[in-house]
């Protein structure tokens, strides 16, 4: 029995996703897939579908989120993250690609084939476009095309110019990032066609936010702490629930390729490792009892605030080992 066969065997489903492009996106083409039905709340009649934090899931599927916490969970996981358990309750479609493409290349046949440049949002989001199949490129070449906005930098009339496919994760990437999976999943939704995502101004207007965001947090000047020669700490503090450790430690990792970057937001106890060493830090973390995990090269974790000088000092004690 294949993924369509288990979904609708448990339908009406609830839904959980990872909060990026590739969790958004997985959410969008299951929701698109012919023949399910899903779960609605009683009074509002809205979608019973969540976005939880990450490995914190109950509903009966999950797509884009790890193994779940709840080692009792015996739903539907599709996922592309490393260390599931071997002995586990859960049904489990698990390979070595971004979610989005596992949900299509188990779904496709009850996907419209209209709605399938979808999976390129999934790709791009996790910084794999070049995974995209042959026959999604073919049908929809438009995505190669370059389009741009324009816009003012310091008086300056200007305009961006990218890949059309590029757009499609930016956008629901800066809503998530602000705090709004639940938004990017609806705005994604209404897209009808790939070119929707450059005209759409929810989109914009959520990477705008991002920018500001961006830049309150530089002229904060924030301090940088080496450890070891190997780990740069870097503390920041948002001005809301942002989830802008990630765009920074991106950021930054490409300028310093050999050091493993580590950014931590003191505002919500969100942190970003980025680098070669960065699973090897998120393994040693969840030894030492914090919440740490991801893939080679991009890791995450999520500390209570009151808890990150000890995270820190853990850095030091695992830089001092290594």
């Amino acid at each position: 029995m294949g993924l369509y066969e288990d979904l609708k065997e448990r339908c009406p489903l609830t839904l959980s996703f990872h909060d990026d492009a590739d969790g958004v996106y997985s959410a969008s083409l299951i929701l698109l897939t012919e023949g399910l039905e899903f779960e609605v709340e009683e009074e509002s009649k809205v979608l019973k579908v969540y976005s939880p934090p990450f490995n914190e899931y109950t509903t009966k599927v999950a797509v884009d989120l790890g193994f779940p916490v709840d080692k009792n969970y015996d739903g539907i996981v599709v996922d592309h993250h490393p260390d599931h358990p071997e002995k586990r309750k859960y049904k489990l479609y698990w390979e070595n690609v971004p979610t989005g493409l596992i949900v299509w290349k188990h779904l496709r046949d009850h996907i419209p084939k209209s709605q399938w440049w979808r999976v390129v949002g999934a790709l791009a989001g996790d910084g794999q476009p070049e995974l995209t199949p042959d026959e999604i490129w073919e049908t929809f070449p438009e995505l190669l095309d370059e389009k741009g906005v324009v816009y003012k930098y310091r008086g300056e009339m200007r305009y961006s110019k990218y890949p059309l496919y590029i757009y499609l994760s930016s956008g629901v990437n800066a809503k998530c990032r602000i705090g709004d999976p639940l938004g990017a999943l609806k705005m994604c939704l209404k897209w009808k066609r790939p070119i929707d995502a450059v005209l759409d101004s929810e989109a914009e207007e959520a990477k705008e936010l991002l920018r500001v965001e961006e830049e309150n947090i530089m002229r904060q000047r924030p301090v940088a702490e080496i450890i070891g020669n190997k780990f740069v700490v870097v503390r920041i503090k948002t001005t809301g629930d942002f989830g802008m450790s990630g765009r920074i430690a991106s950021s930054m990792s490409s300028h310093e390729p050999f050091k493993t970057i580590v950014v931590i937001n003191d505002a919500n106890g969100e942190v970003s490792i980025r680098g070669i060493l960065a699973k090897y830090l998120a393994n040693k973390l969840s030894e030492s009892g914090f919440k740490a995990g991801g893939h080679p090269g991009y890791c995450g974790a999520t500390v209570p605030t009151e808890d990150i000088e000890d995270f820190v000092e853990s850095i030091r004690q695992i830089a001092k080992r290594l």
